[in-house]
């Protein structure tokens, strides 16, 4: 069972160093490798590649609609691994915020124009300073611990693949939400 997450977690570990090598060396970005993906399945390999965290945290994660049975395809013309990569700084900042019992639900859907992945959580969500500070690169609410990264660098992917990456008024909990262009299904 170790084995099968330890490949997984060297491939996103790869995938941000190499992302940050890229801007760093070069000031520019991965280009990505656009194909038709299903949300719902990119959604759901994040999940079960956190559950470990999960479990750790005493948080639970689930996918909005995964409970009956067939989900409607959300179609997006995207990089999946870049999706990933966003998916994993939107779950890791929510466990880091998160107590033991709260909740994390992911949700897939679609407009005439653009695909979407919400998420949200049932947490304290952010102070009015954080939300000042969003997308602001080095800038943290988790002292040493952070770097300040995570929301830049997944916004910036966001973006190269032709969506956003927004903050949306939540009554209670933080709640994000990843478009992508739409593909018809």
């Amino acid at each position: 069972r170790g084995v099968e997450r330890v490949q997984p977690l060297l491939g996103q570990v790869e995938r941000v160093a190499g992302i940050v090598r890229a801007g760093l060396d070069r000031g520019s970005w991965p280009t990505p490798t656009l194909r038709i993906v299903d949300l719902n399945d990119v959604a759901a390999r994040m999940i079960q590649f956190l559950e470990p965290s999960f479990a750790d945290a005493g948080v639970i994660a689930r996918l909005d609609g995964a409970g009956n049975g067939a989900r409607t395809p959300v179609l997006a013309a995207c990089d999946a691994s870049m999706v990933e990569q966003i998916l994993l700084n939107l779950l890791k900042n929510a466990i880091e915020a998160l107590a033991s019992g709260n909740r994390i639900t992911i949700h897939t859907g679609q407009s005439d124009r653009e695909a979407f992945i919400d998420v949200y959580d049932d947490g304290p969500g952010l102070d009015r300073i954080a939300e000042s500070n969003l997308f602001r690169p080095f800038s943290t609410t988790k002292g040493p611990a952070g770097t300040g990264l995570g929301l830049a660098v997944s916004l910036r992917l966001a973006r190269t693949l032709g969506g956003d990456l927004v903050h949306l008024p939540s009554p209670r909990g933080a709640r994000w939400r990843l478009t992508l262009p739409r593909v018809a299904a």
